[in-house]
C-alpha cells in the first residue's frame, strides 16, 4: 500500500491522473499479491484448467491515482503454473474477455500481435499489456 500512496502523491504533484496495477510474485511461496486502482486489470490463467480469473475485480476507478486520495484495493492468490496478464482498458474493452481467454492458447511471443489484430488497424484507446508465463 505504501507503493500506491507514493505513486498517488507523485502523480498528484504533476496534476495528472492514472491507473495502476502493482503486484509481486513470491518465488517459493507461489503467491501473487498486489493492489489496483483505476480501469486496468490483472488476470491469471491457471493451467491445466485454463480458467481466466480477474485478480482486480474489487478495484474502484475513482478516486484515481493522482487525486491524493486514491483507493487501492488489495488482492492475492496462488500463482503457480499459468499465465499472468496485466492489461489497460484499451485492451480488455476492445479485445473482449473471450479474446483474453483465447490468448492463453498462443505462445507468449504471439500474444501481443494476436490481441492487437483483434482491435483492427486503428487504436480507439491506449494499448498496454504485460504477459508473463509462470512456472
Amino acid at each position: 500500500m505504501r507503493i500506491f500512496q507514493a505513486a498517488d502523491r507523485a502523480a498528484a504533484s504533476t496534476g495528472g491522473f492514472t491507473t495502476l496495477v502493482a503486484l509481486a510474485l513470491g518465488g517459493d511461496s507461489g503467491l501473487a499479491a498486489g493492489a489496483s486502482c483505476g480501469d486496468s486489470k490483472a488476470y491469471l490463467q491457471v493451467r491445466p484448467a485454463d480458467e481466466l480469473t480477474e485478480l482486480t475485480f474489487l478495484q474502484t476507478k475513482n478516486p484515481p491515482i493522482g487525486s491524493g486520495c486514491a483507493n487501492a484495493q488489495p488482492f492475492k492468490c496462488a500463482a503457480t503454473g499459468g499465465r499472468l496478464m496485466v492489461v489497460s482498458d484499451g485492451v480488455w474493452k476492445y479485445c473482449g474477455f473471450e479474446a483474453l481467454c483465447a490468448a492463453g492458447d498462443f505462445p507468449l511471443e504471439q500474444v501481443v500481435e494476436y490481441l492487437r489484430r483483434r482491435i483492427g488497424p486503428g487504436l480507439p484507446d491506449d494499448f498496454s499489456l504485460i504477459v508473463v508465463d509462470l512456472e
